[in-house]
Parts: structure tokens; sequence; C-alpha cells
């Protein structure tokens, strides 16, 4: 392993030399560009067309870009580029279009330094405005991006990704599933008939505009960050990052909660509150207390209310919502706006 390590750092040194010595030599920054450019091993764009109308996508990329947009045409294009080391699978059965991509594992390609451009490296796919269509994406790396310059609707959408962004904007959905190991994901005028599911290891999740049923959204590592939800139920958890809650309106149960963390809540409503936080503060805003039922507590840190300090527990136990905040290390505060 070391050997393997030492030959991989002589090689960068080498080709840090090199480069140093191009530049002695003449060579320009558009130059340097073109030198490690690998666009040309990727050939022409080819162009799949779809016409008769399908029920599904079911999507499987090793080493692509994702884009979904839409089209005014009749007919669904698919836009891709192919190295010779590729292998593209394009067939429809059943109503469903399969596209699948694999990449062959090269080990010389540890030793290649070219790097391709973002568009040759992107599946486009165009989708009449008036097909509705379950989607499945699956990616090992890649950026994935379903976003519309209009309101599109379809049905169930499910994507897996290893290594890469997740957009999503514009469009109404019947169920969404998100599920990632490395990268943020990002839901944008999002209105969901059922309900919404994201998990990622790393990386940060952001819902602005979205509506669902029940809301389940989990981060190992990075902010959960919401405004403008309406949903029933939604919960959110998170190992190392803080939760922020900004006008979320929910008519049954809030649960909140995370290891290491700020949890934050502005003009947001619910039936029932569970917030928890082992190490980081809970700051709440309300609009008013008359009708909560407090059980408040932080073992190591303070409880205030309007501003004025409580201890380290507070209880109320009268009241139609109730709103259970821990705190194991850190404070507790709420304000009160009327």
């Amino acid at each position: 392993m070391r050997v393997i390590v030492k030959l991989l750092l002589v090689i960068f040194v080498l080709g840090l030399v090199m480069t140093i010595a191009a530049f002695f030599m003449g060579l320009n920054i558009q130059g340097l560009t073109e030198f490690f450019n690998d666009d040309e091993s990727y050939g022409e764009e080819i162009v799949y067309v779809q016409n008769d109308m399908i029920d599904g996508i079911n999507l499987s990329s090793e080493t692509r870009n994702v884009t979904l947009s839409v089209t005014d045409e009749t007919f669904m294009t698919v836009r891709y580029y192919a190295q010779e080391k590729d292998t593209w699978t394009i067939l429809e059965a059943d109503g469903v279009l399969s596209i699948l991509q694999e990449e062959k594992s090269q080990f010389f390609k540890l030793f290649n330094f070219k790097i391709a451009s973002s568009e040759v490296r992107t599946i486009n796919i165009e989708i009449p405005d008036t097909w509705i269509l379950d989607l499945t994406i699956k990616s090992n790396v890649g950026t994935i991006r379903i976003e519309f310059d209009q309101i599109m609707n379809h049905k169930d959408l499910s994507v897996d990704s290893n290594t890469g962004q997740v957009y999503l904007k514009n469009i109404n959905l019947d169920t969404v599933s998100v599920d990632q190991d490395t990268g943020s994901t990002s839901l944008t005028n999002v209105t969901i008939a059922g309900d919404l599911s994201v998990n990622t290891d790393t990386g940060k999740i952001n819902l602005d505009n979205v509506t669902a049923l029940d809301i389940d959204v989990n981060s190992n590592t990075g902010n959960i960050e919401m405004v403008d939800i309406e949903a029933t139920n939604i919960i959110a958890n998170n190992d190392t990052g803080r939760i922020i809650s900004n006008k979320v309106q929910i008519s049954g149960d809030l649960v909140y909660k995370t290891t290491t963390g700020k949890i934050t809540l502005e003009e947001t409503s619910a039936s029932s509150y569970d917030l928890r936080a082992s190490t980081g503060d809970i700051i709440i805003t309300l609009e008013s207390l008359s009708n909560i039922k407090l059980d408040l507590k932080a073992t190591i840190g303070k409880i205030e209310i309007d501003g004025v300090n409580q201890g380290n527990t507070h209880v109320v136990a009268t009241g139609a919502i109730s709103m259970i905040v821990r705190v194991t290390t850190g404070n507790i505060t709420i304000n009160v706006q009327d």
C-alpha cells in the first residue's frame, strides 16, 4: 500500500513539474485547459427518440449527471455522450423506458488527469408536458436535476444517489423518496399528494415551499432547513447539524431531534411538539402561550421564557397543544410575540 501511495505522489509531482515547465515554455491558460479537457474522447452527441407514450422511466447511471426537463414536442428525447469504456442499454418494455449506463473499471484511469466537461457527462431527458410518469433514478456519481420552468405533474419519484446533489423544482408528485450517501438535497415548489422521505449520510437538506402528508427527513451530517412547509406530520432527525424551521404549518405532530446542533422554530405551528437536542440550544418563537402545555427540561443549561429565567425545569399542565422540549447540554429559549 505504501508503494502505491509513493508512486502516486511521484506521478503527481512529475505532473506539477511538467505543468510549470510548460508555462515557462509559452503554454497559456487556454492551451492548458484544452490539454486537460477530455471531451474529445466522448465523441458526438447521441439522441434516442421515444415516440410512443410511456408510463415510467427507470434510469441507472454509473458516472453521469442526470437532467430532466420539459419539451413542447409530442415525443421524448434522451441525449447523451458515450465513451469506449461505457456500456449503454436503452429499451422500452411494458410501458417503461429503461436507461442503463455502466462504466468499465480501469486501473490506469488513476493516471489520467484529463477531465470531461459537465456537458458531455450529462444525460439530458426532455419529457413532453402531457406525459405523467413514474420516475426511478439511480446514480453512483453525478448530480440529479429534475427542474422545470413550469409546474409539471408526475407520479412516484424514487432517487438513489451515492455521490452527488439532488435538485427538484416546480413539480407535483404522488410520493417522493430520496436516499443519498454524500450530497445535498433541495426541493423547491414541490407538492406531494402522499409522503416525502429524504435520507442523507452527509449533506444538507433544504425544503422550500413544499406540501406533503407525512414528511420524514434524516441527515447524519448536515443542516436541515425547512421554509414554507405544509404537512400532516413531520419528523426531522439530525446527528450533527442544525434544524431550522420557518413558516412550517403542521396539522398533526412535529418531532425534531438532533444529537449535536441547534434547533430553531419561527412561525411554526403544530398540534403537538417533541423537540430534543443532546448538545445544542433550542430556540422557539410563538405567537402565544395561551393554549400550550409545556414540559421543558435542560439538564445542563437554563430555560428562558419571554426574557424570564425559569431555571432548568418548567411545566405548565394546562393547554390543548403539548410541547415537550428536552436538552441535555444547552439552553431552551421561548420568545412570545404577543
